[in-house]
This record gives structure tokens, sequence and C-alpha cells, in this order.
């Protein structure tokens, strides 16, 4: 099971059944558990600034009842490639790859997601919080300032 870290700006805003929800389908979607199509879709690299590219910081659509209906249509008629698969909701993610079981922290959701992610403040502005959150994550975790899914040892 792929470990998963809310970080604290998703963590207050969802109820705790979406977020647990969104952790566990996030950590089946890592393991190859589900396809593009099952509430994930496109999901690619920052291309831009520099900064964010080097991070590594990741983008994925997600499903949303406005494109469901397509979503569904395009995986009924054997349409399965990834790239497809996009909407106006999008969850940036990164890799906490030098913690130990190298979880991945799930760090906003952007909605609307294309606007967002044109305009360059706010692109920097996810790197600057991505940085904040994995050296605060470094220093204290686990402590409860986080919510977390799939750790060895631990009931989810």
């Amino acid at each position: 099971m792929t470990p998963v870290v809310l970080s604290r700006k998703l963590t207050t805003p969802l109820p705790k059944i979406e977020v647990e929800k969104l952790c566990s389908e996030f950590s089946h979607w890592k393991d190859d558990g589900i396809g593009p199509g099952d509430f994930f879709g496109k999901d690619t690299a920052f291309a831009r600034p520099p900064e964010v590219v080097r991070m590594g910081i990741r983008k994925v659509h997600l499903e949303t009842p406005d494109v469901q209906d397509l979503w569904n249509a395009m995986l009924e008629a054997g349409k399965n490639n990834p790239l497809k698969f996009t909407s106006d909701k999008i969850l940036v993610y990164g890799s906490l790859a030098d913690l130990e079981h190298a979880p991945y922290l799930l760090l906003t959701i952007l909605e609307p997601g294309h606007d967002q992610m044109e305009d360059p403040y706010v692109v920097r502005s996810l790197g600057v919080f991505y940085e904040s959150e994995r050296q605060q994550i470094g220093k204290f975790f686990p402590a409860g300032h986080w919510m977390t899914y799939g750790f060895p040892g631990t009931t989810d």
C-alpha cells in the first residue's frame, strides 16, 4: 500500500469521509489498482517555472460530475489513454522520497484548476507551500498536524 500524507491545507476544509476516500483512492491508484478514468485522469509534472519543475511536483485531474459521463463513455468504448481524462479539478501532489516509506504528499486541490495553473504566481506559491510542508514533515512527523494513510503498522 502506497503511504500518503495529506497537507495541513487539505486536512482542514474537507470532511473526514472525503479525506479518507481521497487518500485511499490515491494510494490504490499509485499501486496500479485502478486505471485512468476511475477517479483520476491525466497525470503530468509541472512544465514551468523551473524551480517548481525541479521539485518534481505533479498534478492529476480528478473526476467531477461535469466529466463523469464523458469519462464513463470513454471507458466503455475501451479508450484508456490517461491524457484524455481531463477536468477542471486538479490535485497537486509530490513525493517525499527522502522520508521513511517514501510517502506521497497530497498538497492541494485547485478548482477551477486550469485558470489557476496559468497563473505563474499560483504555481510558484504551490512550490513554496510544497517545500514548507516537506520541511515541516521532515522535522515533526508523525505529529498530529497531518492526516496519513497507508503507513505500515497503522489501521486506515
